[in-house]
């Protein structure tokens, strides 16, 4: 390979433009930055100034891979091997940028994480690993109660609460949610509700660039082992199927209840993926 540069950018009109072909080539394995740059998009079109970084990894004046950052989340990879995700490790430090993680393919995350650990002296601990899933074929949950419909303006205290709930139990490196963001992502028909006489389970999707990703699913202590997550996640499923798009997920490879529950709603694992968290 050439030799490899890396550009920062923060502007997202500027990365759609240099970066949106190589997101579409690229749409499994990039689908999660591909969902961020709608997400920074939007807020450009509102007036909102970027907190994001992007870094555009060029070789032979082409794009060989990119990385974002959001600040208080884990910075995502999309495309880099081990050797390019050191480069971008040096970027990001070099340009004073602070980190709390990194998520990609596993060697690429492994090797940024490492990296960042001489440059900064900071610990990094593995925080999870992650198996990336692509729809096959949908094999609908069945006989579950109730009936999944999109969360409106009068649900979003309850999915405000319930994602703190998971992000406490499933991620509590996170920081606190914004309500407002939320707020905006079901004024965009982002989440689903099953509701069984009551609002019992949720499911989140987003999509872009052809792919849409489901993430997350909650269902409350009370309400588990009733089918309602296979439920709610047929839901949501059969949204990015209705837009057009390839369903793809995430799983916590440690939890083979969850992995089961995908797969047998027709779900594959593709790839392999990892979560480094750094602290001082």
């Amino acid at each position: 390979m050439p030799e490899v540069t890396v550009h920062l950018v923060e502007d997202p009109r500027v990365v759609k433009r240099h970066a949106a072909g190589w997101l579409a080539r690229h749409a499994v394995e990039a689908n999660v930055p591909a969902t961020l740059l709608v997400r920074d998009l939007r807020r450009a079109d509102a007036g909102e100034a970027s907190t994001s970084s992007w870094a555009l990894a060029v070789a032979g004046g082409e794009l060989v891979a990119l990385g974002m950052h959001t600040p208080g989340y884990s910075a995502q990879l999309a495309g880099a091997d081990a050797e390019v995700a050191v480069r971008l490790a040096d970027a990001w430090h070099a340009a004073g940028r602070e980190l709390t993680g990194v998520a990609g393919a596993g060697d690429a995350a492994a090797a940024f994480a490492r990296r960042w650990e001489v440059l900064t002296g900071a610990r990094v601990g593995l925080g999870m690993r992650e198996g990336l899933h692509v729809l096959d074929v949908l094999v609908p949950a069945t006989g579950v109660p109730g009936a999944g419909r999109l969360a409106g303006p009068a649900d979003v205290d309850l999915v405000v609460r319930w994602l703190e709930d998971f992000g406490a139990e499933a991620l509590p490196h996170l920081p606190p949610l914004d309500p407002a963001v939320v707020r905006a992502r079901v004024e965009h028909g982002s989440f689903v509700l099953w509701e069984d006489g009551r609002r019992v389970s949720l499911a989140g999707f987003r999509t872009a660039g052809g792919v849409g990703r489901v993430g997350p699913v909650w269902t409350p202590p009370e309400h588990r082992r009733r089918g309602y997550a296979a439920a709610v996640t047929t839901a949501a499923t059969r949204a990015i199927l209705d837009a057009g798009a390839l369903p793809v997920l995430y799983t916590d490879l440690a939890n083979p209840t969850s992995n089961g529950v995908y797969r047998r709603l027709g779900y594959r694992m593709v790839a392999e993926t990892a979560e480094w968290v750094f602290a001082a």
